[in-house]
């Protein structure tokens, strides 16, 4: 099971709602990747919601897509999210994290636009 979770229509997606998904792939021997919901302030919550959906929804392994693009993103949040990985395999969650560091992005500027003003945008054109 694969995601997107900072690009809509991903983005719209619950946790829970992932975490059914994950069931279903669990039973197929599914393993899940994932591009995290959030790479600013909201790491940290966003490494946990991963370690979170694949834990609960019982697949075998997880891996963790880090980017950090920004300089001041590099020290504290991902020491401490690389602290919550540590934790979750220490009680037996199969998790890792890949990690490219640059200073470009290839993301579209449209990654940076919270889900809900996509929603606004996206009702008022089906408006007509």
């Amino acid at each position: 099971m694969t995601t997107a979770l900072i690009y809509p229509p991903s983005s719209y997606s619950t946790t829970d709602e992932l975490i059914e998904m994950a069931k279903v792939a669990a039973r197929y021997g599914g393993i899940y990747a994932s591009h995290m919901r959030g790479e600013g302030k909201e790491l940290v919550q966003s490494v946990d919601e991963l370690i979170q959906i694949a834990e609960k929804g019982g697949l075998s392994r997880r891996s963790v897509s880090f980017q950090g693009g920004l300089q001041s993103r590099l020290g504290k949040l991902m020491k401490e999210a690389g602290r919550h990985i540590d934790v979750a395999r220490a009680r037996g969650v199969d998790v890792a994290a890949d990690l490219y560091v640059y200073t470009a992005g290839g993301t579209g500027l449209e990654a940076t636009i919270p889900s809900w003003a996509h929603e606004v945008v996206r009702s008022n054109f089906s408006k007509g």
